[in-house]
């Protein structure tokens, strides 16, 4: 229960990943409304999951400490975003104005604020917090949302609604989405990501290492000045906790305080589902008392998501299509996305759209690894890599996307996601955004 009357708690509710890392997932709620030392400046509170239901009591809490801030308006899990191994939390506050703050990231001028709390071992801890919007009437940061991991860096990113963007300016109320990459809200820290053994191209989290292993890099220096440093990494199979043992450790690297990409080879793993993290290390004959740095983990650090799998190369009964997830209506219903015929080699494929709304154009989104983030009262299946504009649907609603697929071996086994968004008045939530279902592919021969 909130406690106070019109305080509004439950407003907003989101999952956490693990913002504490004790292998139990934790609860944010938004209160928006309420009031205590300010009028409605909101709350938001986190409860810490310990193995059964929350307990009565929020183990943290933060309010708006400034009047109308609406704090707690939209909550989301924000993944890990600084590749510590503990998930952030986003908290969306869209009235309130900053004009005697100096923000690091400056987005608009200064109507509202969303903020990301980093994760530690005692829940939350310290924020970082971006502005925008130029009036309270663009709704800038009505919805947040953890991004997952757009830009292949190995860590998560944050999406940010812009309700009615542009009614200051032009008064067309278009409605934006604001994607913050990783390195803008956590710019200093390590980024644990992996490439091919033979270092042709980056493996994207949960995807397909061919050769039975592959390149671990990470961002380090060495806070004690010039000296060698080598990346420590460890993997392990899904479902199995790191524990220290079996880590491999790459060649030592001259660096100074300025982070450099160091790596270490992994390889002759069987096939298989893997997770894996990594560390810097000092050379201990020259700084003797430098213990190990802090583990880094790719993104949505789980015990059962893989990070990375193993397996051959080839894939001729590996070829499948199927849709995943459910979709989120327009004012034609559900969007539906499907394809024929199954992916191949050479093969022309057709991807179908149906239910679309005539005369509105959507996008396309491509990706690598499928998601499951909470959007405007739906679902991003996809962490994209690419959004391809569509033609706008015709009378019927429904739209054909050609698509060719190469006679490239390296696509053998690749798995590709697919998603369509647009805009529709008829839609339901913040930004009106119909969304279709997922549709994942495994290219085959």
């Amino acid at each position: 229960k909130g406690g106070k009357k019109k305080m509004k708690f439950g407003f907003a509710v989101a999952g956490l990943s693990d913002v504490d890392a004790d292998g139990f997932t934790d609860v944010a709620v938004g209160a928006p409304f309420y009031t205590k030392g300010q009028s409605t400046e909101g709350r938001v509170l986190v409860f810490l999951g310990q193995g059964g239901n929350p307990g009565d009591t929020a183990d943290w809490k933060e309010d708006g400490n400034a009047v109308g801030h609406n704090l707690g308006h939209d909550v989301s899990d924000g993944g890990d975003v600084d590749g510590d191994g503990f998930a952030e939390l986003i908290v969306g506050a869209p009235s309130h104005d900053s004009p005697d703050f100096s923000p690091w990231y400056d987005l608009g001028n200064k109507a509202a604020r969303v903020t990301v709390w980093f994760g530690s071992p005692s829940g939350p801890g310290e924020s970082l917090f971006f502005v925008g919007g130029n009036t309270y009437a663009e709704d800038f940061a009505a919805a947040v949302a953890g991004g997952g991991d757009f830009d292949g860096d190995g860590r998560a990113d944050v999406a940010v609604g812009w309700e009615n963007a542009g009614e200051y300016d032009d008064k067309s109320s278009l409605g934006r989405i604001v994607v913050l990459d990783s390195a803008d809200v956590a710019p200093d820290v390590a980024s644990p990501r992996l490439r091919r053994l033979d270092d042709s191209a980056p493996v994207v989290a949960g995807g397909l290492a061919k050769g039975g292993g592959f390149r671990a890099r990470l961002d380090a220096r060495n806070p004690f000045g010039a000296a060698p440093v080598a990346i420590e990494v460890e993997v392990k199979p899904v479902g199995v906790p790191f524990d220290g043992v079996a880590t491999v450790v790459g060649p030592f690297v001259d660096v100074a305080s300025a982070p450099v990409p160091i790596e270490a080879i992994v390889d002759g793993l069987p096939d298989g589902a893997w997770r894996w993290r990594a560390r810097p290390r000092f050379a201990t004959h020259l700084v003797p008392w430098a213990a190990p740095g802090v583990w880094r983990s790719p993104p949505f650090n789980g015990s059962t998501r893989p990070h990375v799998r193993t397996g051959p190369p080839f894939c001729a009964d590996l070829a499948a299509s199927f849709a995943y997830g459910a979709g989120k209506a327009g004012g034609a219903g559900v969007p539906v996305l499907a394809s024929e015929p199954i992916p191949r080699l050479g093969e022309d494929v057709v991807l179908t759209v149906a239910n679309g709304t005539s005369g509105l154009a959507p996008s396309l989104l491509v990706g690598v690894a499928a998601a499951s983030v909470p959007f405007d009262g739906g679902t991003l299946h996809v962490a994209p890599a690419w959004v391809v504009p569509l033609p706008a649907f015709p009378a019927d609603g429904s739209l054909a996307v050609p698509l060719s697929i190469p006679v490239d071996q390296a696509l053998c086994g690749e798995s590709v996601f697919f998603q369509v968004l647009f805009v529709d008045p008829a839609a339901g939530g913040a930004l009106k955004t119909a969304q279709s279902n997922g549709l994942a592919w495994t290219i085959g021969i």
